[in-house]
C-alpha cells in the first residue's frame, strides 16, 4: 500500500508491446492517489532549514533528514571504521536516500488518513507501545522501552509518531478494503 502511494503519480514507461516474460498488470478498482513531489533544484552547501523536496505543499528539510537519520549515520560511522571511506559514503547516501523516499511516503499517508478522517488516540499509541513491549523477550516496561531508545540515541516521541502513523495507516486500509483485511486463525 505504501509502494502504491508513493509510485501512484509516477508515469510507467512506454513500451513498443506486451512482454511474454511479464504477467499483465493487475487491474484496480481504486482510484490513483493524486500527488505533487516536487525535487527541489540541488545545491552546493545544503543548510539544516533548506528544502530537500516539496509533498502536496509540504516540505521536507534538511534538517528533518538529519534529524532522523542521525543516531543511524553515527552508528554506521562506529561500526564501519575499518572499511573504505568510498564504501562508506556510498552506504551513508543510500540510507539517506530511502529515508528521504520513506519520509515522502509518510506524508502521503498522512494526508490519506487525514482525507479519510481517521483519528489515532494518544490511548491507542500508548496500548500499542505497551503491547509491543510486553512482547520481548523478556517483556520490559514502558519506561524500560523509553531508557533502552535513549541508550541507542532514538526518541519515544519519534516512535510514538512511528506508531501513529502505523496504526493510521492500518485504519485507513481497514475502512477502504474491509473485505480483504479479514484474518483468520488459519
Amino acid at each position: 500500500f505504501c509502494a502504491v502511494l508513493s509510485l501512484s503519480s509516477c508515469k510507467r514507461k512506454e513500451t513498443t508491446g506486451p512482454d511474454a516474460n511479464k504477467p499483465a498488470p493487475a487491474k484496480t478498482d481504486a482510484e490513483p492517489v493524486k500527488t505533487d513531489v516536487k525535487p527541489v533544484e540541488p545545491v552546493t552547501a545544503t543548510t539544516g532549514d533548506s528544502v530537500l523536496v516539496t509533498v502536496n505543499g509540504v516540505n521536507i528539510t534538511q534538517k528533518q533528514l538529519d534529524d532522523l537519520l542521525k543516531p543511524h549515520l553515527e552508528r554506521l560511522a562506529k561500526q564501519a571504521a575499518n572499511l573504505p571511506p568510498a564504501f562508506l559514503e556510498q552506504q551513508m547516501k543510500l540510507i539517506k536516500d530511502q529515508a528521504l523516499q520513506g519520509m515522502i511516503t509518510m506524508q502521503l499517508i498522512d494526508e490519506e488518513v487525514k482525507k479519510a478522517n481517521i483519528v489515532v488516540t494518544d490511548n491507542e499509541v500508548t496500548s500499542e507501545i505497551t503491547r509491543m513491549a510486553a512482547l520481548q523477550k523478556p517483556p520490559v516496561t514502558l519506561e524500560e522501552l523509553k531508557a533502552t531508545m535513549e541508550a541507542y540515541g532514538a526518541s519515544y516521541e519519534e516512535l510514538k509518531n512511528q506508531i501513529q502513523t502505523t496504526l493510521g495507516l492500518q485504519k485507513l486500509v481497514g475502512q477502504k478494503y474491509p473485505d480483504e483485511v479479514k484474518v483468520t486463525e488459519d
